[in-house]
């Protein structure tokens, strides 16, 4: 990494980052050539973010980092990351037949603590070199989830899950068990087919706690027909009723809407996760996202599992996010979710999603320093005409460093506040969901047969 460093020591009260741009994602979308992003050390909060020759002529840069550029952290807003191990597991499926004959019968194999624990530091770990600062989980055995992401100072905002029971949320792990609970008793998957009367217990207790409501939502189409077809209404209709058709709902997908429930969602103020690669690889469908972000919803974005996605590197979401985008509609336009919407998804989109976008989501004076740098110097990546641009059309694996709440978490990308995971223990793993999905696939031939 090419970088000038000062002898300052690194006890001063301020620490000062210059950068060849700094991509603010402020109200005016602003991005500064040869910038700094200056923050105090004690509070963990931006001081000043300005060009390079605002600042005094004797203040000391801690860092120079001429090729880089500064963004806010990304914040994935829809994933499953204990569901590293099985990446790969089945591909080219749609999402009932991945679901219910392969991804159910593996998780009722092998989901444990200890599966949930590795799958949990494998995820966190590509998560922190790609650049996400934090993220909002769903699965089972979350407090696993938790305790992971704790340790590596990562945000979280973990779900417990029920085998696929996905409408419930907390705000910390202490609130886990009065939701698992309530909720243990549940057997389904999507919030489609979550009981009507749990759905009003869990809207109770999630104004008395303050917390958000993560579900999945209208992902497919035949999810949409099913509900409708058993209670003679659309999910949203129920999520309403229940009161929880508000801003403190984060809904994965919602893949197929109405331009009616759109507009219900806008005015409601509640939250959509656009996962764009995992919608396209279940053929679950476009998101008509430019519609949802002209009627005034708050879209963010979320890798979804690896296993569905096969990654969880937001910055292939928000290229992929923007491309999907322009064919999507409404009408085919390639200004549809520009590049610097796409950006706006993945940060402070994100962090209105989860009720802190006054702390994340832009590199602002008085918020938090989560803060990436990426390498826009690399070949691949050049020129540069438009940092923003580079960011989202051309960049790959390109994230230097991370910091969360100014503590540098990932260094020239080498991750310090976790080791690498596992990789004996993970191709443990890999030999018995292989060996366990080849006795499967030969019953049913047999059963064929």
């Amino acid at each position: 990494m090419s970088s000038e460093v000062s002898t300052k020591s690194s006890s001063s009260p301020v620490t000062c980052i210059r950068a060849g741009w700094v991509v603010q994602v402020d109200e005016d979308n602003s991005v500064i050539p040869d910038g700094c992003v200056v923050w105090d050390n004690e509070s963990r909060r931006i001081l000043n973010v300005c060009p390079f020759s605002e600042l005094p002529a004797d203040f000391e840069v801690t860092e120079h980092l001429p090729k880089h550029a500064l963004m806010p952290g990304l914040i994935n807003c829809h994933t499953h990351s204990p569901m590293t191990p099985l990446r790969g597991y089945s591909d080219d499926q749609n999402l009932q037949d991945w679901l219910q004959k392969y991804v159910w019968p593996a998780e009722g194999k092998f989901v444990c603590p200890e599966f949930v624990k590795l799958g949990s530091q494998l995820g966190v770990y590509e998560m922190l070199l790609s650049g996400s600062t934090a993220f909002v989980d769903m699965y089972m055995f979350p407090r696993s989830v938790a305790e992971v992401a704790n340790a590596a100072h990562i945000r979280d905002m973990v779900t417990p899950l029920n085998i696929a029971h996905t409408c419930y949320t907390v705000r910390r792990a202490s609130q886990l068990e009065v939701f698992m609970s309530l909720l243990r008793t549940a057997k389904n998957y999507c919030q489609h087919q979550v009981p009507k009367d749990k759905l009003s217990r869990i809207s109770t207790i999630a104004e008395s706690a303050g917390t958000r409501v993560h579900v999945h939502l209208h992902e497919s189409q035949a999810e949409v027909d099913d509900y409708l077809k058993q209670h003679g209404e659309s999910a949203i209709d129920a999520l309403d009723e229940a009161g929880l058709l508000n801003d403190h709902l984060i809904a994965a997908h919602c893949v197929h809407m109405t331009d009616d429930e759109i507009a219900r969602f806008a005015e409601a103020g509640a939250n959509a996760v656009h996962c764009p690669r995992s919608n396209a690889k279940l053929a679950s469908g476009i998101a008509k996202v430019q519609r949802m972000l002209d009627a005034g919803v708050n879209v963010c974005l979320g890798t979804d599992g690896p296993c569905c996605n096969n990654s969880m590197d937001m910055l292939q979401e928000m290229q992929y996010a923007s491309l999907l985008g322009k064919v999507a509609g409404p009408g085919v336009s390639p200004k549809n979710v520009n590049c610097y919407t796409a950006v706006r998804m993945a940060t402070i989109n994100g962090a209105k999603a989860v009720g802190r976008e006054t702390d994340l989501g832009s590199l602002e004076a008085g918020k938090l320093v989560d803060m990436i740098a990426i390498d826009l110097g690399r070949l691949e990546n050049q020129p540069v005409y438009d940092p923003v641009s580079s960011i989202v059309y051309t960049n790959q694996r390109s994230v230097t460093d991370v910091w969360i709440g100014a503590e540098r978490v990932v260094r020239n990308r080498e991750v310090q506040t976790m080791c690498k995971p596992s990789a004996e223990k993970l191709a443990e793993y890999q030999q018995q969901i292989a060996d366990f999905k080849a006795e499967r696939e030969a019953a049913e031939s047999t059963t064929q047969a």
